[in-house]
């Protein structure tokens, strides 16, 4: 539908998926889909609206809510951008590995709803505390394959992959 132009079909779709999804409280797939709905849609009042009271509605817990509230909704950045963010939030766990530009990497240890907070163990910044909105924007989750975070599980076998990588014969 998307691709011939049908945006009013697609809108009418998305609204009844999302409705779908509000009852089921599954906040990460209504991002998805709002992400999805943002490439066909043009960024407008109206849809950012849609976009925060739908996601609003999906979660019922004030953890939820806050990330909501911290996004960037009341500012001036593309709606993509917003739902980058919340995507980043909601996998923001305890023990997820990240990176941050200017603190390096870290351990996520958790998310303070009442403060609206996110607490990370830099290497150089144990227990630094982020504004939610902040940590939507500038951290960036990392796999367990990334090689920070194998030297943060498991420094010995990545020193042996190293040595075995340099002594490895032509």
């Amino acid at each position: 539908l998307a691709g011939r132009g049908d945006r009013e079909r697609v809108t009418e779709l998305g609204r009844m998926l999302g409705d779908k999804l509000v009852a089921r409280c599954d906040a990460p797939g209504l991002v998805r889909l709002f992400h999805y709905r943002a490439g066909c849609e043009s960024d407008t009042v109206e849809f950012r609206q849609e976009c925060r009271q739908t996601l609003f509605k999906a979660f019922k817990d004030r953890e939820g809510q806050v990330l909501v509230n911290n996004v960037g909704f009341d500012q001036r950045v593309p709606v993509r951008e917003i739902l980058r963010r919340m995507q980043t939030l909601l996998r923001l766990s305890p023990g997820a590995l990240c990176h941050e530009k200017t603190w390096g990497f870290g351990v996520v240890k958790g998310v303070d709803s009442l403060y609206g907070k996110v607490v990370v163990d830099f290497t150089r910044k144990p227990a630094h505390m982020m504004a939610v909105g902040y940590a939507g924007e500038s951290l960036e989750l990392i796999s367990e394959a990334h090689l920070l975070a194998q030297k943060h599980r498991n420094p010995a076998a990545l020193a042996l992959k190293v040595r075995h990588a340099l002594y490895q014969p032509k």
